[in-house]
């Protein structure tokens, strides 16, 4: 699509590989060894915006001590493996609203994460059941909390 350019020592790269997108990581995170995220997209102008975004975040989180070096918290999300729930517990709604929250918290503000998100965790947290199997209860509940 576009020619690459260099990217400044220290930041992320973007580079179209094979047709696709990937950022190139800054080599001194990796012990001087050159290490890329492939992010599975297509290379289009709308792509190399996402990949940007990514870049940046990347970046910020360099910046502030976050990086995760494992790289989990950078893939897309059909690439990661989603937690799963420890053997003989069950996955209830508050566990999954909890793994959807920190899911969308890196890209949404704190504000929007402790105020919006609040309100739907406290609404959860007040269902006569957690159990995801008790999806029709939970739906009658919530029916009657609605007001119109």
């Amino acid at each position: 699509m576009s020619a690459q350019r260099k990217a400044s020592k220290g930041s992320v790269g973007i580079e179209v590989f094979q047709g696709r997108l990937r950022l190139r990581l800054p080599r001194q995170l990796y012990e001087g060894k050159q290490k890329y995220l492939t992010l599975g997209i297509a290379d289009t102008a709308q792509n190399h915006k996402l990949a940007e975004a990514k870049a940046r975040q990347i970046e910020l989180d360099i910046l502030a001590g976050y990086f995760d070096a494992s790289l989990e918290k950078y893939r897309p999300q059909s690439y990661s493996t989603p937690d799963k729930p420890t053997k003989g517990k069950e996955l209830t709604l508050s566990v999954l609203w909890s793994q959807y929250t920190e899911y969308k918290a890196k890209t949404l503000s704190v504000t929007t994460i402790n105020k919006d998100f609040r309100k739907t965790r406290n609404h959860i947290e007040s269902l006569p059941t957690q159990r995801l199997a008790d999806a029709v209860s939970i739906r009658d509940a919530s029916a009657r909390t609605v007001t119109p």
